[in-house]
């Protein structure tokens, strides 16, 4: 998406000149470099996972594309940061509130019937297998990572959204709780201790997972809390700015040097690639040494902090970071990013499994990029297209509205 087509996408509102503050808290402001870096996320994943197949551990280039995994914490900051805005915004201004129900059906039609689709598309080429009623069930709901006997099953890039799905469900229930402890020390003083404690939990939910062995169904959503707390921080930080009348200290330093906030973010990211020795094949779930695995975490937090402050507080027009960021190219790939996610694995996998086999070809990684990227990027504007937007306009319907709003018998 892009300043130059004003458009919704994720229910977000392309705002003349990048404006920090909506008319409207329901339909907070789009920020024009954040479908950018949601690109620059996606094309990060897309290459780990080729590396993943195609490199060799001794490869001089695998330990740097291995750690492009960042991208996935990429996508968990922003998410926390655009879902929680605009419930920060209602309560600093006293709204009366968002309507839940209106919520929950615009976050399904955005997130299922695009990925049933790419679930199917799986299962047919024989991608992915589902051996039991559980299975179905659970990868159809999206919540086959709190079954362990279910590792392995579905598309294996939809933990993710298993993460995305428990946040989502979760966070009415959170705002709600903010406003009542707003309303006896204040909405400020609500949003930034329950944030920071949210944020807090997530970082030692990490590190239970990387030095013990907590339970399955504390090992989807409290892991990765920290990276999505940190993006609800920057969500009250960016509201709370908005409607002061002179420019706050928080938002001046967010929005100076864009090129060092984005410096910091490659040195952090930089450090976990030279320094901690993580192995080219982990994952992002704690594995190998404890320490590196929670050195790991922080630092690319902090990456993906340092990508996103630039382009949540000032004028989004000047700068180069500013201007790379809306660089119509990666706006394109954020605005398709969802559907080149629920496909890219399946496409590396047909091509070089498959068709790279059956001809005798070497799947090398220059290959796999050269063939894989243009496939995955048309799979993912075909999603987008033809079944994402319908239905998040269905989801958005009068009828689905007015039906919604009936009382209940």
């Amino acid at each position: 998406m892009t300043q130059d087509a004003p458009q919704r996408t994720e229910g977000f509102v392309n705002a003349a000149g990048g404006a920090l503050v909506a008319e409207d808290p329901t339909a907070p402001p789009f920020f024009p470099g954040l479908d950018g870096v949601r690109g620059l996320a996606m094309l990060a994943v897309f290459l780990t996972h080729t590396s993943y197949l195609t490199f060799a551990p001794e490869s001089a280039y695998a330990v740097f594309l291995s750690q492009l995994n960042v991208g996935v914490l990429i996508f968990f900051m922003m998410s926390g940061f655009l879902m929680y805005r605009p419930y920060v915004v209602q309560h600093l201004r006293h709204g009366d509130g968002l309507g839940t129900r209106s919520y929950f059906r615009r976050r399904f039609f955005r997130v299922y019937p695009g990925y049933w689709v790419a679930l199917a598309g799986g299962l047919l080429i024989g991608f992915t297998t589902l051996d039991s009623p559980l299975a179905w069930i659970a990868n159809v709901a999206l919540v086959q990572t709190y079954f362990t006997d279910l590792f392995g099953q579905g598309l294996p890039q939809a933990f993710t959204l298993v993460v995305e799905v428990s946040f989502y469900l979760l966070l009415p229930a959170f705002a709600l709780l903010v406003r009542r402890v707003g309303g006896r020390l204040g909405p400020m003083r609500a949003e930034v201790g329950l944030v920071g404690l949210t944020t807090l939990l997530g970082f030692l939910g990490y590190a239970w997972y990387s030095f013990g062995d907590p339970p399955s169904a504390l090992r989807v959503l409290p892991p990765w809390l920290g990276l999505i707390g940190a993006g609800m921080g920057l969500a009250v930080a960016s509201a709370w700015a908005a409607d002061q009348p002179r420019v706050p200290a928080v938002a001046r330093i967010g929005a100076a040097r864009p090129w060092a906030w984005w410096g910091v973010a490659f040195v952090a990211w930089l450090a976990v690639v030279l320094f901690l020795g993580i192995d080219t094949q982990e994952s992002l779930f704690a594995s190998g040494k404890p320490g590196q695995a929670m050195g790991r975490y922080v630092l690319l937090t902090v990456t993906s902090a340092g990508l996103l402050v630039p382009l949540v507080f000032g004028a989004q027009q000047g700068g180069w970071v500013r201007r790379f960021a809306g660089w119509r190219p990666l706006t394109f790939l954020g605005s398709v990013s969802y559907g080149c996610y629920l496909w890219h694995y399946s496409v590396l996998w047909v091509l070089n499994d498959t068709w790279f086999g059956k001809y005798g070809v070497e799947g090398t990684f220059e290959k796999l990029v050269v063939t894989g990227l243009p496939i995955t990027i048309l799979l993912g504007w075909l999603s987008f297209r033809f079944v994402e937007q319908p239905a998040i306009r269905f989801g958005r319907s009068p009828r689905l509205r007015r039906r919604s709003a009936r009382p209940g018998p």
